[in-house]
């Protein structure tokens, strides 16, 4: 199985109020269009996402491969998502439908994906789903807020990770975690594979991180004559 981590680094921003500017998302399609030449479109009415509250119609014939990001931040983070989903996407022998843990109501997400020709594809198969913290439960805040208090720096928002069975609706019962800078060179049913080695009781799996540079029990490597600062965490709006 072969994954490579990415470094997607930005600048660092010269005042700290821009670190934590909300994104106006109907201000960047605004701006992505005009880029393209083309007139910002009327969001269509009929266009909608699905989400934690709604049941997928299982169909026995169809099997998916289910994968999971944190998408914080707005429309920023959905970007980065569908890079991940396009290398994914680019491989995949098997369907594969894209969860996206949100941190915002889910109808702030449709001036940018009823109206992206790529978001509306996927929505139109309905192989992108978001999940928003703001229809998670309090019982699952309360968890998250007792882990967070063990954390230090930034920990605390990928503490999430731990309690995704308490975020992601019940119909789920098998996904993929995935950082959405991750880079496949293979097909991910290889990954998914490996729901057939869990034994009896087995609950999930990790692999060990394999970016030297992060790693501060691993030596550097001898192309690294330093160690590169932590990227920027997604900024999430509890």
């Amino acid at each position: 199985m072969a994954i490579r981590p990415l470094r997607m680094r930005s600048k660092a921003p010269a005042n700290c109020s821009d670190a934590v500017r909300p994104v106006d998302d109907v201000k960047l399609l605004k701006e992505r269009l005009a880029q393209r030449g083309a007139a910002p479109t009327a969001v269509d009415p009929s266009c909608t996402i699905p989400n934690s509250a709604v049941a997928p119609v299982l169909n026995s014939t169809t099997a998916f491969i289910d994968v999971v990001f944190l998408a914080f931040g707005g429309a920023g983070r959905l970007a980065m998502s569908m890079l991940a989903i396009r290398n994914i996407d680019a491989h995949a022998s098997t369907p594969v439908r894209y969860h996206l843990l949100v941190d915002r109501h889910v109808d702030s997400y449709r001036p940018l994906m009823c109206v992206e020709p790529e978001w509306r594809d996927l929505l139109g198969t309905s192989r992108a789903w978001l999940h928003s913290l703001k229809d998670t439960s309090r019982k699952a805040h309360e968890l998250h807020r007792a882990l967070g208090a063990t954390a230090t720096g930034h920990g605390k928002v990928y503490l999430f990770k731990n309690i995704m069975h308490r975020l992601l609706p019940a119909w789920l019962g098998r996904v993929i975690f995935l950082d959405a800078d991750l880079f496949f060179l293979t097909d991910i049913a290889k990954l998914w594979a490996y729901w057939d080695r869990f034994t009896p009781g087995a609950l999930f799996g990790m692999a060990l991180e394999q970016n030297q540079d992060r790693h501060p029990a691993t030596p550097m490597s001898p192309l690294t004559s330093r160690r590169l600062p932590p990227s920027r965490p997604p900024r999430y709006d509890p």
